[in-house]
């Protein structure tokens, strides 16, 4: 398959970007109020366009009209490996957490959460979700490219699921946050807009199409620059507004980092296209380093929170203390030894096709 150069580009800084996310949260939470924080409130506010941009390449390329498409290779081939993948890593956080707790209780397996480890199997490693929603968007990718044929059809999808999980549910937080007295009435304003059933349309399916969208359609200059200039507002809004609510709750909260709020997904899209533009203008062709990354990005994005876990017990990173430093540091460190281990189980027979 011909290669994209502005697309590796796009796969290769997203996973070095979810790797500082990776990182940066790992004592996001119970650093909360110091001034460590505030550093990890940065980092990780500045890397929220990494998973929706995952996404929206996957859009521009099984959206392609031109591209064959077959209901059977898509379950024999794509859906296959992500159902061998999620079985193989999860397996193998399982063990860890079983490693893990040994070594903790003195090696009595009496002491180990055998439970625990069951449930960890099921539901995956945190970074695992990821598995099961491009999987969701992999069976609906029959309905979703009839869906992008029709333009009206699109704009029409595209809207209602903007307004129905971007716009309604932050508005209905934004309630909560600001009446607190009518905290029964947001309730019911929310109860009832779930039973429409609207809010069930994955929200994720948006940055699909959009992908494909932005890949087959140049924009005016001047839209673009709205584009930019209201990213640059989001990613200050999202700093800003992590901190208010969590200031607010008295801990740490998240909403301003959700995927699914117009603030990721205007930085995402003005990702994008500033990555497609930087390479439809004379730049045509990554560096063999980028493209590298790229072709082994499944296997870094799935193996580096085993790294994390592993920085986390040394002095080093054991605590969220001098963030500014150690994030950094722990993130490059993660990342080329995840790269290091993705290369080489990529030239694994077998394991490229199912695992990586």
């Amino acid at each position: 398959m011909k290669r994209i150069a502005y697309l590796d580009f796009l796969r290769a800084f997203a996973t070095i970007g979810v790797v500082i996310l990776h990182t940066a949260a790992s004592h996001w939470s119970k650093a909360f109020p110091s001034a460590d924080w505030f550093v990890l409130n940065f980092f990780d506010s500045a890397v929220r366009w990494t998973v929706p941009i995952f996404v929206m390449i996957s859009g521009a390329l099984f959206l392609d009209p031109q591209k064959e498409f077959s209901i059977r290779r898509l379950y024999s081939k794509n859906l296959l490996r992500i159902v061998t993948a999620f079985l193989f890593w999860s397996l193998i956080f399982c063990s860890w957490f079983i490693f893990h707790n040994l070594r903790k209780y003195g090696y009595d397996f009496n002491n180990v959460p055998l439970h625990d480890a069951i449930r960890l199997f099921v539901t995956g490693e945190h970074h695992l979700w990821f598995l099961w929603m491009i999987a969701g968007l992999y069976i609906l990718l029959p309905i979703l490219r009839l869906i992008n044929s029709d333009k009206r059809i699109t704009r029409y999808f595209l809207i209602l699921v903007f307004i129905s999980v971007y716009i309604l549910p932050f508005g209905f937080l934004a309630l909560k946050m600001l009446f607190p007295s009518c905290d029964d009435i947001t309730e019911a304003l929310i109860t009832n807009f779930n039973k429409s059933g609207i809010a069930t349309l994955p929200g994720f399916a948006l940055y699909f199409i959009l992908g494909h969208k932005l890949a087959c359609n140049n924009m005016p200059k001047n839209q673009k620059q709205i584009i930019h200039f209201a990213a640059a507002c989001s990613f200050v809004l999202i700093i800003i507004g992590t901190y208010a609510v969590s200031a607010i709750a008295g801990e740490a909260r998240d909403y301003f980092y959700a995927y699914t709020t117009p603030f990721v997904l205007i930085i995402s899209v003005s990702v994008f296209i500033l990555a497609k533009d930087y390479f439809l203008k004379g730049h045509r062709h990554c560096s063999s380093a980028i493209s590298t990354i790229s072709a082994v990005s499944f296997g870094i994005y799935l193996i580096h929170p085993l790294f994390i876990n592993m920085m986390v017990e040394t002095p080093f990173f054991s605590t969220p203390a001098y963030a500014l430093l150690t994030v950094p540091v722990v993130s490059i460190i993660v990342f080329l030894v995840s790269f290091a281990a993705s290369w080489v189980l990529n030239r694994i027979p077998g394991l490229r096709r199912y695992i990586v």
